[in-house]
């Protein structure tokens, strides 16, 4: 997943997006200045700002993305 959301987050036109985590919680990503993370390190965590809540997101709980202004339907929260 760490390659896939950098590569969202560097695409020249940026399309907002949502990170879904292995507990179902999902974290919308409106703009790519909003994460944070090391570009050096794989192992260390992702960083996002989303509705005024700051976000550590360890990038092995991080499960899937889905694009938000395609329509693509939003993964499934587990249940509990």
């Amino acid at each position: 997943m760490r390659s896939e959301i950098i590569r969202l987050l560097n695409a020249s036109l940026f399309h907002p997006f949502i990170i879904v985590m292995d507990s179902g919680s999902q974290v919308p990503i409106r703009h790519p200045e909003n994460v944070a993370y090391d570009p050096e390190e794989e192992t260390a965590n992702c960083y996002a700002l989303a509705d005024g809540i700051m976000h550590i997101l360890p990038w092995e709980k991080i499960t899937s993305v889905a694009l938000l202004d395609r329509g693509e339907p939003l993964p499934a929260k587990p249940e509990a």
